[in-house]
């Protein structure tokens, strides 16, 4: 279980990265505790909200790395989570939206040498924070983690989550269902193969399918 930064009634923005990555579990979660929620999508949105009377921002997966900065969406976001850590607006970032913060505290992202997907249980230093799991992970690339913050789990290939003040960055899906898995196994279906060419599948699957 994740902790949440907020109190129910209190308005939370989500950001979504393409029709690929809905809110899932957390949508969910947010609606059964009467949470305001807005729910952007932020690469077919110019504008995104100022997130200033927001509780927290939520920034989920992506098919992009934030290394993409060439995307204006990319920069669009890694943009907005700037703001938000210079406001102290805590961020809750899941594969994405947490290397995205990572990457602003001046961490670095980095491309695995071959997908890393599946329901694992993890290696947690904070089970208050950030439970064992088991969690989906289905990324290419991975964070390390920000001078100044702690980390809060890792597998055998890296770091899974960490803390940075009230930001929470995690390399998992907390928010993925069976049925989203199931949408991003048939959009993706090299993703026991090369990485790049996984993720170029994967960026251009026919979501109409």
């Amino acid at each position: 279980m994740i902790r949440s930064p907020a109190h129910p009634g209190q308005e939370v923005l989500v950001l979504t990265n393409g029709i690929l990555g809905p809110p899932g579990l957390l949508g969910e979660w947010l609606d059964d505790r009467q949470f305001q929620t807005t729910v952007v999508q932020v690469d077919a949105n110019d504008h995104v909200p100022d997130p200033v009377r927001s509780a927290f921002v939520a920034s989920l997966g992506a098919p992009y790395s934030p290394r993409d900065v060439d995307k204006p969406y990319v920069a669009r976001e890694l943009m907005l989570q700037e703001t938000c850590l210079q406001r102290d607006l805590p961020i809750l970032g899941p594969c994405f939206g947490g290397q995205a913060p990572a990457t602003v505290l001046g961490g670095e992202v980095r491309r695995f040498e071959k997908p890393d997907h599946g329901w694992h249980d993890i290696g947690t230093h904070a089970a208050e924070l950030v439970g064992e799991g088991p969690w989906l992970k289905w990324h290419y690339d991975a964070f390390t983690v920000p001078s100044g913050a702690e980390e809060l789990a890792r597998s055998a290939v890296g770091p899974l989550a960490f803390a940075s003040g009230r930001n929470l960055g995690v390399q998992f899906h907390p928010e993925a269902t069976a049925a989203i898995a199931s949408k991003w196994l048939h959009w993706d279906p090299h993703h026991t193969g090369d990485p790049d060419q996984a993720i170029y599948a994967f960026r251009g699957a026919d979501v109409s399918a």
